[in-house]
């Protein structure tokens, strides 16, 4: 896909060739970081003199894929006119039409490769159709098209957006419905459909992307999470998400650490691209970065422990932060690990997941489970170095600050202080 900006004062129009392509329930999207964001666009690029739209897409998804493809039928005409859009100053000149075809590969799938990658383009990946709504799939509109008008014309639904079963969910609160609310983030709805469904509102959006994202990410990597049905595509008021319903057990306290540490495990194990964030989050150069940034956050909530983040500034800049980054759960907590019947775990509640250091994981579960030394948790590492315990106790103290300065409740706020301030 072509990204280049028209130069101001050459207007044109310029015509494009896009694909979908279909292949065994999955789409074939290119990863991208494009304007400092990390995202996926269609394979697809601009059309040359004398070539046939069909010419066209078959062309450049060879040169961006490997793929050879065959064009089934037009789906969709989109108009960019830059003007109209986000960057009325560098695009102001712009001005494209977009045609995108329906396609299916006629070379083996799992061969990907192209030969002449657009300059933004850093992979490619067969998304799960269900799971396209989610993902930060540009531009916007394709990602729920509208039905068209006319039966003859009509593009498959499957394309592009979530499972069949799931496509009458909107977001709205269905009528009959036992609201389940317990956090302060969110409200909490249990949906008894034929298709059964929990349904979650958010204040944050934010917050409301990470659950998104991450329950995305975690099935990708087969990790023991709720499944993602449905969600909104950044537009709703308030934001929401639809998630398969979790008949299951909380894990007993007495037996939290040890059950927690084979999910634990899986989880840690998926690398992560960029440090302190996943989606709808401020994303970061590096672990020290944000660190920073919530050190700052939590200083300028509480003006009265700014001592206190100087200090775990001063420990943060002394450390070694080059760190291979994971997924983190980062709200671990005895109610978010549960049993299934069938003897397996899950862990609940993602949207706080960010990718950094698994031991400041460990070390928000000490502070979660008020403990007065995280050293208990070391139990749980694959990480045993000798700076392993100096980490996790200053992560620990930096999440005892994010208590202090920023929890809802006096209690919680009142004995995180008294913790960092015995620490120093």
């Amino acid at each position: 896909m072509d990204q280049n900006v028209t130069e101001p004062g050459t207007p044109e129009i310029r015509t494009s060739a896009k694909a979908v392509i279909l292949h065994d329930g999955h789409v074939l999207l290119m990863r991208a970081v494009w304007e400092e964001q990390e995202c996926y666009f269609l394979p697809g690029g601009g059309q040359r003199p004398g070539e046939s739209l069909g010419d066209a897409v078959r062309r450049e998804v060879d040169e961006e894929t490997g793929l050879t493809v065959t064009v089934e039928r037009l789906l969709w005409l989109r108009e960019y006119i830059g003007a109209n859009h986000d960057h009325p100053v560098s695009e102001a000149n712009t001005h494209r039409i977009e045609a995108i075809f329906l396609c299916t590969p006629t070379s083996d799938p799992g061969q990907l490769g192209g030969h002449a990658q657009d300059e933004v383009q850093t992979g490619l990946e067969w998304v799960p159709l269900g799971e396209t709504p989610a993902i930060n799939l540009l531009p916007l509109a394709i990602r729920q098209p509208p039905s068209p008008r006319h039966p003859r014309s009509q593009a498959p639904t499957s394309a592009m957006s979530p499972d069949n079963a799931m496509d009458g969910i909107d977001g709205r609160v269905p009528s009959s419905t036992r609201e389940i609310t317990t956090g302060q983030a969110n409200r909490v709805w249990s949906v008894d459909r034929p298709t059964p469904y929990i349904l979650k509102h958010y204040g944050d959006p934010s917050r409301a992307a990470n659950e998104v994202a991450a329950p995305r990410l975690l099935a990708r990597y087969r990790a023991p999470a709720p499944q993602l049905l449905a969600a909104s595509s950044g537009s709703s008021t308030p934001p929401w998400t639809a998630q398969t319903v979790v008949h299951a057990k909380p894990v007993p306290n007495d037996q939290f650490l040890t059950e927690l540490a084979e999910p634990l495990a899986i989880i840690h194990r998926i690398p992560g691209t960029y440090f302190g964030g996943l989606a709808g989050a401020r994303q970061h150069h590096g672990w020290t970065d944000y660190l920073h940034d919530r050190l700052h956050t939590y200083a300028t909530a509480a003006p009265n422990l700014r001592s206190t983040a100087r200090l775990l500034r001063q420990e943060v800049e002394a450390s070694d932060n080059a760190i291979q980054p994971v997924l983190l759960h980062h709200d671990l907590q005895p109610s978010h690990l549960l049993r299934e019947p069938a003897g397996s775990r899950l862990l609940i509640d993602w949207e706080l997941a960010i990718f950094g250091d698994q031991r400041s994981d460990l070390a928000r579960l000490a502070v979660r489970l008020d403990l007065d030394d995280p050293t208990p948790v070391l139990a749980l590492t694959s990480q045993q170095e000798p700076t392993t315990e100096s980490r996790l106790r200053l992560y620990w103290q930096i999440h005892l600050l994010a208590d202090a300065a920023l929890s809802t409740d006096p209690a919680v706020r009142e004995r995180a202080a008294r913790r960092l301030l015995r620490r120093r």
